[in-house]
């Protein structure tokens, strides 16, 4: 029984450790094939998750721009090998860190920041920025930070891309500043003035602090660009934008305006005086001669100046008003300022609406021209006629060639009134000649405007030709003033003209800018002394001195010399006395139309009339 228990109980034990066995060799069967599954998963998810890490390395590497993906704790996941060049980090350096690890502080806040409002807002974010990148310097990128959700829809992180937009920035700004600056000169155009008057204006609102706005004219510009051409005339005006520009503090605005106009904005100033001492100080540096290929030129400006608020609280009141203000500065002769004071607008609205009649004058034919006896003044006998434009407004009445001539050769119309003047006078003496009246001369006054066309002398020769006038009949009279500027191109039209055989003459001499050495360069025949210094004689003694040099010096030059503005037998008889036969004055006869001073012609008489 024993033996028989024992057999059972050896069958039980082997039987239970087979059954075991086979039990643990089935787990162990099945944890193998677990463990292998396991592993088959395990390096499939590998491989996968390994795929997927180098298509997307791949994928920002093909991106030009910096690019990147971080986590939802925005440490580095992947970047591409733009953002490696523009941190100046290599991988190691980057992966697992946050931007604050790998840029400096001001950049990493500004991107850690639009990366956190990704994820908060699950939306995609964008600025613009500069940027310091690695080996210095800068560059402007736009970020695009998007968020980034795995297959539950959950937040993975942020995938962004830093684009550079650094050229498209700086063709911007360049198309900016082409917008508000004046391509000549690189000075602000009146579009950027405006906005820098608007903001000044803005600022002084409040505080009532002052601002001045001055209107700058160059004074004989027009002149140089008739004579030597546009390209010379834009070279000057770079010289005088440089010059001005540096005659400001950095706190005013010179803007260009348009052809050879100019507005100064200036701030901060407590008294007008220091408004004063700019407006001169540009005045100087402007009348310093320029060197313009070769020519050397001088121009003057004219300034005008209105300040806020007195003068005006906009924009346009005070450019108006400066501009007003400037026109008094070309009045007094340029090459000066003026402040605005309110009585000039009723000024300026007469010059307007004088011009606008020249114009309609011109095409109205409301100009006469009133002649003048030249006489010899010992016998009376009439040696010459002088032409002088006499303009009759139908509503104005007459208007004196004082108030009209002026404006005329600051408008430029002057060359189409003296032209007319020199047609009619030429066609009036040869009238006369053809009546058969003794021929005499007839003397044309010039303006230095008209003798600043390129073609005058062209012009004179027209005049003549067209009536078949000789030319020794026709003379020019020519003031002083016509030889401040350019006077070796004055020079050389007036040796053209007077090889013509016509006559020239130097009106009001001894009144502006009297030299000899111009007398000696120049083709003249004759000087006329002023009337300034025959209304006085013969008890002014200074005049009676003055007539004397006068005289000696036309003597020495061998010139003839005549006297204008003799009222009075006591003038005739001084001026006799020292030497001057030629007069002209209401003593001898006032200017009259053709129909009145024909009669007198017809009959020979001697001036003055008995």
């Amino acid at each position: 029984d024993y033996l028989a228990g024992w057999q059972r109980s050896v069958m039980w034990g082997m039987g239970s450790a087979l059954v075991l066995a086979v039990v643990l060799g089935g787990w162990i069967f099945v944890w193998l094939r677990t463990y292998n599954e396991a592993r088959r998963l395990a390096k499939g998810m590998t491989e996968a998750y390994e795929t997927t890490m180098r298509r997307t390395i791949a994928l920002l590497d093909s991106l030009p721009d910096p690019a990147w993906l971080t986590d939802r704790d925005q440490r580095m996941i992947a970047v591409n090998e733009a953002y490696r060049q523009l941190s100046g980090h290599d991988e190691q350096h980057i992966l697992g860190q946050t931007v604050t690890d790998i840029w400096p502080a001001s950049t990493a806040q500004a991107l850690r920041t639009q990366d956190a409002q990704a994820l908060s807002t699950r939306l995609q974010q964008r600025r613009e920025a500069t940027q310091e990148v690695a080996g210095g310097g800068l560059r402007h990128f736009e970020y695009i930070s998007t968020p980034v959700l795995d297959e539950k829809g959950q937040l993975a992180g942020v995938a962004g891309v830093a684009r550079d937009i650094t050229q498209l920035h700086v063709d911007q700004e360049r198309i900016r500043y082409l917008a508000e600056h004046d391509i000549l000169t690189d000075l602000p155009n009146r579009a950027l003035l405006g906005n820098r008057m608007s903001a000044a204006l803005a600022d002084a609102l409040g505080t009532q602090s002052p601002l001045a706005v001055l209107f700058l004219d160059l004074d004989h510009f027009k002149f140089v660009n008739d004579t030597l051409g546009h390209e010379v005339g834009d070279q000057l005006l770079q010289q005088v934008s440089q010059r001005m520009r540096a005659h400001l503090d950095s706190r005013d605005t010179i803007s260009r305006q348009g052809g050879d106009e100019f507005a100064v904005l200036m701030q901060g100033f407590k008294h007008l005086s220091r408004v004063a001492i700019v407006a001169q100080r540009l005045i100087d540096t402007v009348s310093e001669p320029f060197l313009v290929e070769g020519h050397e030129l001088l121009v003057g400006v004219s300034i005008g100046i209105s300040t806020y608020p007195q003068d005006g609280t906009d924009i346009s009141t005070l450019l108006k008003n400066a501009d007003t203000a400037m026109y008094q500065a070309k009045a007094v002769g340029g090459n000066a300022y003026r402040f605005f004071a309110p009585e000039m607008n009723a000024h300026i609205s007469e010059r307007v609406m004088l011009e606008n009649n020249l114009r309609r004058a011109i095409l109205g034919n409301e100009f006469k021209l009133y002649y003048q006896p030249q006489v010899d003044g010992a016998s009376g006998q009439l040696i010459g006629l002088e032409a002088l434009i006499r303009w009759h407004h139908p509503e104005l009445g007459e208007i004196p060639p004082s108030r009209f001539i002026p404006i005329a050769e600051e408008s430029s119309l002057i060359n189409t009134i003296g032209e007319w003047v020199l047609r009619e006078a030429c066609r009036q003496s040869r009238a006369w000649i053809d009546q058969g009246f003794p021929p005499v001369v007839m003397a044309v006054n010039l303006s230095a405007v008209q003798l600043r066309q390129r073609h005058f002398s062209d012009q004179v020769m027209s005049a003549i030709n067209d009536v078949g006038l000789a030319p020794q009949w026709l003379e020019l009279e020519i003031t002083e003033s016509a030889f401040i500027r350019d006077t070796d191109r004055v020079i050389e039209m007036l040796h053209k003209i007077s090889s013509m055989g016509i006559k020239l003459s130097v009106d009001d001499f001894g009144t502006g800018y009297s030299s000899l050495g111009y007398l000696k360069r120049l083709p003249f025949g004759r000087i006329k002394i002023d009337q300034s210094f025959v209304r006085e004689l013969p008890s002014n003694e200074d005049d009676s001195a003055i007539i004397r040099a006068i005289v000696g010096i036309a003597d020495s030059l061998k010139k003839e010399v005549i006297a204008e503005g003799v009222e009075q037998p006591e003038q005739r008889d001084f001026l006799l006395r020292n030497g001057c036969r030629l007069m002209q004055g209401y003593h001898f006869g006032r200017p009259m139309p053709a129909e009145t001073l024909e009669p007198l012609l017809r009959q020979g008489r001697i001036f003055p009339a008995t």
